[in-house]
């Protein structure tokens, strides 16, 4: 079984970054994907060129604010904020300024880490112009993009039930289909991991166990066809100011705050470590799964890692 482990949100804040820096040291994580527009991304770009062995995604929330000065990318700002707009999925945004907005994000990309990022697993209503922009740069600069399926079915019942109907479309279900020139490569969300404390608790949410919730319904996996790739996303990342009160949007944002410390700690826990040992799991970085690659496995192997499989 082979199992991608996705650490998000990198590049959210220098103090953020810290938290996924102790994970690609001393945890699990096989790929990294980077928010090209936030305040810690030069940072991530920059310590990321020393972990060639972990593939890098791009992250586009837009939760920051334009690379490029405000006058020249006027209907992407909130005016208020200094912020991208929240609904940039309408149709006043200028898919011209957009375009600018998206080549600056990836030319400084390439400028510090050396080239673009590989892949980008979101997807985009190519009907707005904005999503018309987004997918025009992904052809450009040869980012891969539609090659997971998530059908919704590797959710198990416990976090199914929290989600409210219509956040993730009519059927409160995510339903996506990769595109037919990556669907044998078999890359299957597997939503096991999504166990943000979904409740407006304290309580709840100190809670939050997401080794134990991982553990409890590893099975799911084990128990798929063969040859499949599972992907699991993560939040590790410390906290601050920006990432408290600046950041986060949706449905459940408030939510991920608590969690990400804990995300951090739980992909360098042990109990992970055994299971992934006593099970043979094939620890893959994203873009070894689309391109059938080794190197995140050829890093184990380099480095005597017990985590390398054969």
């Amino acid at each position: 079984m082979k199992l991608i482990i996705r650490a998000d949100d990198v590049g959210y804040t220098k103090t953020h970054n810290l938290g996924t820096w102790k994970v690609l040291d001393d945890g699990i994580a096989t790929c990294a994907d980077v928010m090209l527009d936030t305040p810690g991304t030069a940072d991530a770009l920059e310590h990321l060129r020393e972990y060639p062995w972990i593939s890098v995604g791009w992250h586009a929330h837009f939760w920051g604010s334009p690379v490029l000065p405000e006058n020249e990318v006027p209907t992407l700002i909130d005016p208020e904020r200094g912020h991208f707009r929240r609904d940039l999925d309408a149709q006043d945004i200028s898919e011209a300024e957009a375009l600018k907005e998206f080549r600056a994000e990836l030319d400084r990309c390439i400028d510090i880490y050396g080239k673009a990022p590989g892949y980008i697993e979101m997807s985009f209503d190519p009907s707005t112009p904005f999503g018309s922009a987004i997918y025009t740069v992904l052809e450009e600069y040869g980012i891969v993009h539609h090659f997971i399926t998530d059908d919704g079915t590797m959710m198990p019942e416990s976090i199914r039930k929290l989600i409210p109907k219509g956040a993730e479309g009519a059927s409160g279900l995510p339903v996506r289909m990769a595109a037919d020139k990556w669907l044998d490569r078999k890359i299957v969300a597997a939503n096991i991991v999504n166990t943000v404390p979904m409740e407006d608790s304290l309580t709840a949410a100190m809670a939050y166990d997401p080794v134990g919730h991982f553990l409890a319904n590893a099975h799911i996996l084990l128990e798929r066809t063969a040859g499949e790739t599972f992907f699991t996303a993560w939040h590790p990342g410390y906290l601050d100011e920006y990432v408290m009160f600046e950041g986060d949007r949706g449905v459940f944002a408030k939510n991920f705050l608590l969690l990400r410390p804990v995300d951090a700690m739980a992909l360098c826990d042990q109990r992970m470590k055994d299971w992934i040992i006593a099970n043979k799991v094939e620890l893959v970085s994203m873009v070894d799964a689309i391109y059938g690659t080794r190197t995140y496995q050829n890093h184990l192997r380099k480095t005597g890692s017990p985590l390398a499989v054969d």
